[in-house]
């Protein structure tokens, strides 16, 4: 460089800066390695061998940890129940369904709604209109 070069912001000293073809990170990540969630579909894809039955077959590691967990579930784990409901309505997409659906109310399900509204109101000290169960 000449020497009317000025060092300073964005303008490091040309001793200082990367060589070219190097990189800044020669201890970085190497090459080929994989990330948790590669490591894991493999893991879980990889077969193994069960016994059901009396018979000797080949599942995948994923298959035998849901036959493991849904097999708890109907001897009575409570948890490994919920577990197996969780999984089923993330997979199927029901939970976002049911949230987005608009269920009718029944009569009797208005009127505990009103009711509980105009105890809300009360212990608040909100006054309460006439003949309407203070409901705006």
């Amino acid at each position: 460089m000449s020497d009317d070069y000025v060092v300073g912001y964005g303008k490091p000293p040309v001793h200082t800066r990367f060589k070219p073809g190097l990189t800044g990170n020669p201890q970085g990540r190497p090459k080929g390695s994989k990330n948790l969630k590669t490591d894991l579909i493999e893991e879980l894809s990889e077969m193994m061998k069960v016994t059901e039955g009396g018979q000797e077959r080949q599942i995948s590691k994923q298959r035998a940890l849901i036959k493991a967990q849904v097999a708890r579930g109907i001897k009575g784990d409570d948890r490994a129940a919920a577990k197996i409901f969780d999984l089923y309505l993330k997979v199927f997409g029901i939970e976002d369904a049911a949230d987005n659906a608009e269920v009718p109310l029944s009569s009797e399900e208005r009127e505990v709604i009103k009711t509980l509204e105009a105890r809300v109101l009360r212990r608040l000290g909100v006054p309460q209109g006439k003949g309407d169960g203070g409901a705006p």
